[in-house]
């Protein structure tokens, strides 16, 4: 063998010996990567919202138990640790030596197809023998809604036409093959008098197979048969199919930043639904529960406003008992208009001591505030915020010029309220350390006949620094004029008939009826009825009213006011 010959050779001995050194590297590392454990399925069913975690083998914790327990097990719902129960493998399957393991997410119900529940099993797991290759178990469960069980003795079993499951189509339902201790039955779905839907099985060491039955024709009733996987027993479930007949929309999908967002939703069944708004990068916005009732059961869900620069937006409904959902889309925000507040006259006259009223307008918004008064030219000042509550574009302001300055209030509102029930006063302060001006109190007494301030804004202004006399939409005036007593006529009755004026109603009949004589003069022990019209007195009933007196009557005798007849000469 020439020089060069061995040199060959022995290159090709060191390659072949690294070759089968490699080759024994790679197939070690092949057989450790197949007995890594795999989910198989991972599925929430039966009433009690058990969740089986189905492998493809055999498994145990990594520190070589194959017993799990509650703390082995952390549920998160959207992304959040579920921490409403317990986790419970209490009369379920905890060994993991068969395949799979079953626990409880309690109590109950907490878990619904609208949601998005994944499990996480820390230690991780591995094959119960061969080599060690973990697995990290992190997995998306499917939630399903309700269950047809195999087993015959199940107080629902469905196991007749006339006794069928009814479900919704595009319901997502749990057929559990729990008769016996099988695993990795067929199951079969078939249309009545029809063509088969589904057949599969529920998979090595599994009995449950969650079944979206989406596509199937509603009013349709379809069979669910079970087959051992020893052929030697089956069983027959029904249900029936129908259509939810959810719907969603919206009045206006072209909104300003201002308006609120409301969906409307309906089904032909009660229970409790979800909206969910997305802006145009698909990320949530917000999210509301809503409980559909009445008939139909419907509801109007309040979304709040929206951004007007993160649409399109789109909301998505859910139905939460069976998962069925629709979009509402191209929900478009622009930016609103900017409010505006005005006052309907620029000047109110009315009496001191009457009620004013105060027409306020409001434009692209619902809310204003009133300023009254100046601190330093009129020793008086009130602000009050009013809320515009059914969009008539008004709010009428009543500002009681009796109470006005004395402190003395019949109700929370003793001094401002509004007209209408169904605007809303806000709130009011006067005279006081509150609210939107920061001044001394001013006098407690009985405002003066004279010309009062008024400003109004738009908006809810509770920031002293934000409204000044400068910034103010529009600027009126509250013109009091002096109280005065225009007439007074006297009646008198013969004693004896105080039945006649013992009330308002019967004073009036009488009156109407002359049964009452006019007079100047009158004899001793007569009835003397004094009718007097005068201004400058509403504010003072309606305080009274407001304080609870029943009627005007009550509320001129709440005040102690008293007449007494004075004599003078020539009477007798």
């Amino acid at each position: 063998m020439t020089r060069t010959s061995k040199l060959r050779s022995l290159f090709l001995s060191t390659l072949l010996v690294l070759s089968v050194f490699a080759g024994t590297v790679a197939f070690a590392g092949t057989a450790a990567a197949a007995n890594q454990p795999t989910i198989v399925s991972a599925t929430e069913y039966s009433p009690n919202g058990n969740i089986e975690v189905a492998f493809n083998r055999s498994i145990q914790k990594e520190n070589g138990i194959s017993t799990f327990t509650g703390a082995d097990i952390t549920v998160y719902i959207d992304d959040q640790q579920y921490t409403g129960g317990d986790i419970s493998f209490a009369g379920l399957d905890d060994d993991g030596s068969d395949g799979d393991i079953v626990f409880r997410v309690t109590p109950a119900g907490d878990l619904t197809p609208n949601q998005n529940v994944t499990v996480d099993i820390e230690p991780d797991v591995e094959a119960a023998s061969g080599p060690d290759t973990t697995l990290d178990v992190n997995e998306s469960v499917d939630v399903t809604s309700t269950d047809i069980e195999e087993d015959a003795s199940s107080a629902d079993s469905y196991d007749s036409r006339s006794q069928a499951l009814t479900v919704y189509e595009g319901e997502k339902i749990a057929l559990w093959a729990n008769e016996g201790g099988n695993d990795d039955e067929e199951v079969t779905v078939k249309r009545v008098d029809g063509t088969t839907q589904l057949q599969t099985s529920t998979g090595a060491n599994s009995r449950v197979v969650a079944y979206n039955t989406s596509g199937l024709t509603t009013g349709g009733t379809y069979s669910v048969t079970y087959q051992s996987s020893d052929g030697n027993a089956s069983q027959r479930r029904f249900f029936n199919v129908s259509d939810l007949q959810l719907e969603a929309s919206v009045d206006d999908k072209n909104l300003t930043d201002t308006d609120d967002l409301e969906v409307d939703v309906s089904a032909i069944r009660s229970g409790e639904v979800t909206a969910t708004v997305y802006d145009a990068d698909d990320d949530e916005v917000d999210a509301q529960v809503a409980t559909l009732d009445g008939a139909p059961p419907s509801a109007t869900i309040n979304m709040g406003t929206l951004d007007s620069e993160d649409g399109p937006y789109r909301v998505q409904v859910v139905d939460n008992a069976t998962g069925n959902s629709l979009n509402v889309t191209d929900i478009r925000v622009s930016e609103s208009a900017e409010g505006a507040a005005s006052l309907q006259s620029s000047i109110v006259t009315d009496h001191a001591g009457d009620v004013v009223q105060i027409p306020v307008s409001v434009s692209n918004t619902d809310e204003a505030t009133v300023v009254v008064g100046s601190a330093t030219e009129d020793n008086y000042v009130a602000n009050l915020s009013v809320r515009d509550g059914d969009d008539d574009g008004e709010v009428v302001v009543l500002f009681n010029t009796f109470t006005a300055g004395t402190g003395t209030s019949g109700s929370a509102s003793g001094v401002f309220s509004v007209e209408d029930s169904d605007d809303k006063l806000i709130e009011s302060h006067e005279n006081e350390s509150a609210g939107l001006f920061d001044i001394a109190r001013a006098n407690e007494s009985t405002l003066d006949p004279s010309d009062y301030n008024v400003e109004v804004y738009a908006g809810d202004n509770a920031d002293p620094d934000a409204v000044t006399a400068d910034s103010a939409d529009d600027i009126g005036t509250v013109s009091l004029l002096e109280p005065s007593v225009d007439e007074t006529t006297l009646h008198v009755l013969p004693n004896g008939r105080e039945g006649d004026v013992d009330d308002l109603e019967s004073l009036q009949e009488n009156l109407e009826n002359d049964n009452i004589t006019q007079a100047t003069r009158v004899a001793n022990k007569d009835i003397v009825v004094a009718e007097v019209q005068a201004s400058g007195l509403e504010g003072v009933f309606e305080n009274e009213l407001d304080g609870g007196a029943d009627n005007y009557t009550d509320a001129l005798q709440n005040q102690n006011q008293e007449i007494t007849p004075l004599e003078t000469s020539g009477s007798t």
